[in-house]
């Protein structure tokens, strides 16, 4: 096991912690659907993709994440996440196998606001208001809302993503298996025309990723399978922007905020990769992010992907102020969307995030071997000091 997992995992990450669980659940055909800290509770979730989970396995993972004596762990809590007592309401003359839909997040309700009369009549308008709410959101044949839907076929591939990354090349077939039956799925649901660019889009990372892991199990060239990958990942970054589309207004700004400030957080910490890799090569730092060497290339391109997306959403600059320290902005258009910074030097790095949405964002500090997030920001990711 790497030292450097199993030390993030002590500490209290919980993607690492959640991560590890997987690996060793990955013959089990079961993953880790939620995982939670609450007042000193660790909280786990598991979800099995075929059939129950023994109580034995319960109790195996809650006996080994109590091993690990994670920071801030006094009790562990290892059940199996419910699974819905009935299936969607299935499409006429179809039958549809039944999903497991993704627990719904809670949104902040609107205020209401007034006095007197004026309170009367806001509540009399709001009847009226759900009602055209409910007629305009996008629906399948069935009623359903075109974006629950696709939540819970999303949140059932990601699992099967999930195991099929992790698997073993012997144990990939049943893991593919698993991807186009979720794949046929999709495809068997009678989508209406206002989910079919969303739907399309899905349609095609979902098959770009499973032909990644078709050549990857006949061994095929590493350059063939990375063009999967990238097609898949480019399809997945312009589905997510179509399905803030099909949301209700009450959700739409909430997630679209969520989508974009993802995405620039992920493509600061894929340029913090690539500089460190290039780095290692020898290399000094650089400003052009496009003019990484060797292997690196790849790398750039393969988060491209949410360069394209980020375009009228986000500012991007790079900049070098000294040949060991870099930094690059991802400022946002949006001023009810967070703007972000990275900075680094050969001996650490951190991501900043504005501490209110805004569309500027202070460059981060060095101070001798340590880094510092500017005014009205705060450090979200990495490293300020090398002693850390």
């Amino acid at each position: 096991m790497d030292k450097e997992l199993l030390q993030s995992a002590k500490e209290g990450n919980l993607d690492v912690v959640k991560q590890l669980i997987n690996q060793a659940l990955l013959q089990y055909n079961t993953s880790v659907k939620e995982i939670q800290l609450t007042e000193g509770v660790l909280s786990i979730k598991l979800r099995c993709l075929k059939g129950e989970i023994e109580p034995n396995l319960l109790l195996s993972v809650q006996q080994n994440a109590e091993k690990l004596k994670i920071k801030g762990v006094e009790r562990v809590e290892v059940t199996e996440a419910l699974k819905l007592n009935t299936p969607p309401p299935p499409l006429p003359q179809k039958q549809v196998r039944k999903i497991i839909s993704k627990p719904p997040s809670l949104w902040s309700q609107p205020w209401i606001k007034g006095a007197g009369g004026l309170v009367l009549l806001v509540i009399l308008a709001i009847p009226a208001a759900i009602f055209y709410q409910e007629q305009s959101i996008c629906k399948i044949s069935g009623g359903k809302p075109a974006y629950k839907e696709l939540d819970s076929i999303v949140a059932e591939w990601d699992d099967a993503v999930t195991l099929a990354e992790s698997t073993s090349r012997m144990a990939l077939p049943s893991q593919i298996s698993t991807m186009q039956a979720i794949k046929r799925d999709l495809d068997d649901i009678e989508w209406n025309e206002c989910s079919s660019k969303a739907v399309d889009l899905l349609r095609n990372s979902m098959q770009a990723t499973i032909e990644g892991f078709v050549l990857f199990l006949a061994d095929e060239d590493e350059s063939d399978i990375q063009e999967k990958w990238e097609a898949s990942l480019s399809a997945q970054a312009a589905y997510g922007a179509s399905y803030l589309d099909l949301l209700p207004p009450s959700e739409k700004m909430e997630k679209k905020r969520e989508f974009y400030e993802g995405l620039a957080k992920d493509h600061l910490k894929s340029v913090r990769l690539a500089q460190y890799l290039h780095n290692l090569e020898n290399s000094p730092l650089t400003s052009d992010v496009k003019n990484f060497t060797s292997d690196v290339e790849k790398l750039e391109r393969f988060s491209s992907y949410r360069v394209a997306e980020l375009e009228g959403h986000y500012n991007l600059q790079y900049s070098l102020s000294s040949p060991q320290f870099f930094t690059a902005i991802a400022a946002s258009q949006d001023s009810k969307i967070k703007s972000y910074a990275l900075a680094m030097t050969d001996y650490q790095w951190i991501i900043c995030a504005s501490v209110e949405p805004s569309k500027t964002i202070e460059m981060p500090i060095a101070s001798g071997k340590s880094l510092s997030c500017g005014q009205e920001s705060i450090q979200v990711e990495g490293k300020a000091n090398p002693t850390e």
